[in-house]
């Protein structure tokens, strides 16, 4: 399978995940097809790799890519402002404490 259908599902009984990515694949998309390979998966038990690059420990520790975090943000920005306002009129209609 390619690693677009894999998200979202979990691959059982594991994957086994060839790390051979498009040229034309940017630093963001290989984050996210090392996520979502790496997640898959219900344990690294039962994950195999084939042709394992030498540079995959970057993408593993570091954080996402600067162009991931800010379409996030562009996302749900008002998802996330909207939820807050929300929740602290529910605080509120509840008597309870709200420290911002």
């Amino acid at each position: 399978m390619t690693i677009h259908t894999l998200q979202g599902t979990t691959a059982e009984p594991g994957i086994i995940f060839h790390w051979k990515f498009p040229r034309f694949f940017s630093a963001e998309l290989r984050w996210l097809a090392t996520y979502v390979a790496l997640s898959r998966p219900p344990s690294l038990k039962q994950f195999m790799s084939v042709d394992l690059p030498d540079d995959i420990i970057e993408p593993i520790q570091g954080r996402p890519p600067e162009g991931i975090l800010s379409r996030f943000d562009d996302m749900f920005r008002e998802k996330k402002l909207d939820t807050h306002e929300k929740a602290l009129e529910i605080m509120q209609q509840l008597g309870w404490d709200m420290k911002e």
